[in-house]
């Protein structure tokens, strides 16, 4: 763990940050040691008694850590709520160290959730622009809008080969995951790149079970061009949701889309969000989310469902006025419009146009030691925030509307990337690009990521 630390230490990446159970801020951090031990050094300042998700060796992957009172890493040991460490500090289950976040090429979720009892938090939402009409009835029939669809992301397609959809778009890519053999004694090599990540140098190679792949394992066809497929050709479909036959309540705007847009997390605990029976169609990120303490508080309050996850109890006072105060907001901004009937790009843009008129905190970005505030209530109410105010509230606004969200990003910059109509866009604190499809403006899948804080791949949560 040592070596680890000291040769990368950075703090956890957003897209990471996002499906995480505690809150993180987009400002640069590093491991620091003494003759007591570790801590984690926040430009001054350091987390106490609380636990950390961190990619201590910049793979993709979290592993959660605690520090204690006196701000020291503990180490093989049992935590104040229950929790067991290792030698390096990570939490582990039966032996089995718990981790959060995606193993590079493979765009699969971590296998675990913030520890229940932790005092973590979380936030997240968003923008983008365009009027529609505003909603006048309190009774809508015959909703048009479509719903938060989660392809199945993985399909065996044969020895080694798996069709993958990785972007969250409706393309299937064909990879091969079988033995490479030996290609640098034709000459090539493996080569770190800008954007951090280490592929061989070969454009084309033919491995020895015949199977010809690029550099990243995508089978290419008899033409050089990478296999693709669509859902319906390989047969991964999954319907979403529907809207429940109900009366609109303006008190409770969300229920009736409760199913549509996967917010029912009265059927979520603490003991099965993360297993297979509900996290099924890569839903792992998205119910890990949405049930993080923040967020589960929100989506109670616009559902009428019941905060399975933390009673009003858990939540402080002063934490209760300040998401009682969001709700109001989110409350008011959805009885505007007839989401229910709206496009993905009519909701975008009620997105964007809650957004407008926030300003970027300059205050906060030169004195990250202010950065104390509710993220939701900063942007929403005191209209200003730093990128990754921008980009957690961003996501969450995405998902009560019913659009996929990530973040992307690390410790310096956050972005947050809105799929629309099966296409990503970029945005950047308060503004989204909708010119633009983010996977070409970043060039995913190529050596020449425009911007190493950026991966090659976007998981949408």
């Amino acid at each position: 763990m040592r070596k680890r630390f000291l040769k990368r230490a950075t703090a956890l990446a957003m897209a990471t940050a996002m499906a995480a159970g505690s809150a993180t801020t987009a400002f640069a951090g590093q491991w620091k040691q003494d003759a007591t031990g570790y801590w984690w050094d926040e430009n001054g300042s350091y987390p106490k008694n609380e636990w950390k998700w961190l990619d201590g060796n910049g793979d993709g992957i979290s592993e959660s850590y605690y520090f204690g009172a006196d701000g020291y890493l503990l180490t093989n040991t049992t935590t104040p709520d229950g929790y067991t460490v290792n030698a390096d500090g990570q939490w582990v289950e039966n032996g089995v160290v718990k981790t959060q976040g995606a193993v590079k090429n493979s765009g699969n979720s971590g296998n675990s959730g913030t520890p229940a009892k932790s005092n973590a938090k979380q936030h997240s939402l968003v923008s983008y622009m365009r009027d529609v009409d505003k909603l006048e009835n309190t009774t809508k029939v015959n909703p048009v809008g479509t719903g938060l669809v989660y392809p199945t992301q993985k399909v065996q397609a044969g020895d080694n080969l798996w069709w993958e959809n990785t972007s969250g778009g409706s393309e299937y890519i064909l990879y091969y995951y079988g033995p490479r053999g030996d290609y640098k004694s034709a000459g090539y090599t493996d080569k770190m790149y800008m954007n951090a990540q280490v592929y061989p140098t070969f454009d084309s190679w033919t491995t020895p079970a015949g199977v010809t792949i690029d550099y990243l394992g995508r089978v290419l066809d008899d033409n050089g061009k990478i296999k693709t497929a669509t859902a319906e050709e390989i047969g991964a479909t999954y319907a979403g949701g529907t809207v429940r036959d109900v009366t609109y309540d303006a008190n409770y705007p969300l229920k009736r889309v409760v199913d549509l847009y996967a917010l029912n997390i009265e059927n979520l605990n603490a003991d099965n969000w993360y297993t297979d029976e509900k996290s099924h169609h890569d839903l792992r990120g998205h119910n890990s989310f949405i049930v993080s303490p923040n967020n589960a508080y929100i989506i109670s309050k616009l559902t009428g469902q019941t905060n399975t996850m933390h009673d009003d109890s858990w939540y402080s006072e002063e934490e209760r006025k300040a998401l009682n105060d969001v709700c109001e907001v989110l409350k008011n901004w959805l009885n505007s419009f007839d989401f229910e009937h709206a496009t993905e790009p009519e909701r975008l843009a009620k997105i964007q146009e809650l957004l407008r008129g926030s300003q970027y905190d300059n205050e906060v970005k030169n004195n990250p030691s202010l950065h104390t505030y509710n993220a939701y209530h900063q942007v929403l109410l005191n209209k200003k925030g730093v990128c990754i105010d921008y980009a957690n509230t961003g996501h969450l606004l995405a998902t009560l509307l019913g659009l996929k969200c990530a973040i992307v990003g690390d410790t310096v910059h956050a972005c947050w990337i809105v799929q629309v109509d099966g296409v990503p866009h970029m945005a950047e604190n308060g503004g989204i690009n909708l010119t633009d499809d983010w996977r070409e403006t970043s060039k995913l899948g190529t050596r020449q990521s425009y911007n190493y804080n950026f991966g090659e791949y976007i998981h949408y949560e």
